[in-house]
């Protein structure tokens, strides 16, 4: 018998076990150092089952179920007075002579186990079957060439050389990987308290692995001065801990910094732990510009990746026609119709200015008018958010456009009072498949004032 069996806690008392007559049945309790020079007792002490000297010895009958009733007496270590006394009853469970050995077929001889990592064991890695033994039965024992190394087998959070199949169906057994990538042999003996079985289980330790494997740029819209950094931009495959991989900022943003969400103290560093939470941020200082730049490592507690590079882009703060589709016959297009900037207006509280940084490749853009074709305005370089309010800024084809349907656009920086700049493109087709549309009456004169970047 051991503390496995029976363990009772108490401090600055005696326990004293008596069995009761004819108990047990079909057996004898002894205490010795071995069973051989066991002598038959009728009282015992938790002390003795704490050193393993308690003994059950069947008497070779055909019994399968035996059971100890005994009186438990507790007993001032001070002056022997009796402090509690109840009765317990400790179930035997008999294995028969022809017990058949446990089935260690499906038992894995190889585990592989990350780098310093907590590796929990399973039934799928551990598989053992005795249709004649309780899972309880079933003991698995570790031996070791270093005998100086604690156990790398984890029981219930503290290391242990002995485990049930039990405590594996339970979940209560890991393996400690160590640091040192190699592979380690261990000699497990399983018994079913009748028969052995010693397997030799070979454990390969492989490093963590630590790779970026998304770089997005942050979009931070015009008009927000700060954007968080999550996952959506930096992607991580890693099985670290998460509070173990680290992001060290090599280089900080020129216009702004990284900080912690809703703080203002610039981080040199972060964690994914933070990254997965959400809660990194950049903030933008400067806005009078449209784009920028950090430079970081990622790191943990073995290894180190090359720089990297995360940009941080302004976007345009325009709503675009979804798919927008002109009709080839139609002389004047409405830029109005492609793309609003009504929202930045509102948000700046003044005028949008919009500068064109790249034409239309088969058209151009001008003012509108109701001259013939021939006498419009050469193409623009710029206008206004009450330009296109006010429908004045119009899409021609050039006479050398491709005489099918064809896709054009171009390029435009925004620019607003209090806001960051922002480039975008405007896309939109010119279709030979749609009718032409109704055009109304169209200001007859130019503006007085074209804008310039």
């Amino acid at each position: 018998l051991s503390a496995h069996h029976h363990n009772l806690q108490y401090n600055d008392v005696a326990m004293f076990f008596t069995p009761v007559e004819k108990s047990p049945q079909y057996g004898q309790l002894r205490v010795g150092d071995n069973v051989n020079d066991s002598v038959s007792v009728s009282e015992f002490t938790q002390e003795h089952v704490d050193d393993g000297l308690v003994w059950y010895v069947h008497d070779r009958s055909e019994s399968m179920e035996d059971a100890i009733d005994m009186n438990i007496t507790v007993r001032s270590v001070v002056d022997s007075s009796v402090l509690a006394w109840y009765r317990e009853q400790l179930e035997i469970s008999v294995l028969p002579v022809n017990d058949n050995p446990v089935n260690v077929s499906r038992f894995t001889t190889t585990l592989t186990v990350v780098q310093d990592l907590l590796h929990p064991l399973s039934d799928e890695e551990f598989h053992l079957h005795d249709p004649d033994s309780v899972q309880e039965a079933i003991v698995i024992r570790v031996t070791f060439n270093d005998t100086d190394a604690s156990s790398p087998f984890i029981v219930d959070g503290s290391p242990s050389i002995e485990f049930r199949k039990s405590d594996i169906d339970e979940g209560a057994v890991s393996f400690q990987a160590t640091e040192v990538i190699g592979t380690v042999d261990y000699e497990l003996e399983i018994s079913d308290g009748h028969h052995m079985e010693t397997i030799t289980l070979s454990v390969e330790t492989v490093p963590q692995t630590l790779e970026v494997i998304k770089v997005i740029a942050v979009p931070i819209v015009q008009g927000d001065k700060s954007v968080v950094i999550s996952q959506d931009h930096l992607l991580v495959n890693t099985d670290s801990n998460v509070e173990d991989v680290m992001f060290n900022v090599t280089r900080g943003p020129s216009h702004g910094t990284v900080q912690l969400h809703g703080q203002e103290d610039t981080l040199s560093t972060f964690t994914l732990e933070e990254l997965t939470a959400r809660a990194v941020a950049y903030h933008q200082d400067d806005i009078s510009q449209s784009s920028d730049s950090l430079q970081f490592v990622v790191s943990n507690r073995f290894r180190q990746l090359a720089e990297m590079t995360l940009n941080v882009v302004v976007k345009p703060l325009v709503r675009f026609a979804e798919e927008p589709k002109f009709s080839y016959a139609d002389e004047f297009i409405a830029v109005k119709d492609m793309m609003d900037v009504s929202e930045l207006h509102s948000v700046a509280g003044s005028e949008v200015k919009v500068t064109v940084l790249q034409a239309p490749a088969h058209g151009s853009l001008v003012w509108r008018t109701t001259r013939q074709r021939r006498e419009i305005s050469s193409s623009i370089e710029g206008f206004s958010s009450v330009d296109l309010a006010e429908d004045r800024v119009v899409y021609v084809k050039h006479e050398h456009a491709p005489a099918g349907t064809y896709q054009d656009g171009f390029e435009a920086r925004l620019t607003a009072d209090g806001v960051q700049p922002a480039n975008t493109m405007v896309s939109f087709t010119i279709d030979r498949s749609i009718p032409p549309s109704v055009i109304t009456a169209a200001p007859t004169t130019e503006p007085d004032v074209v804008q310039e970047d």
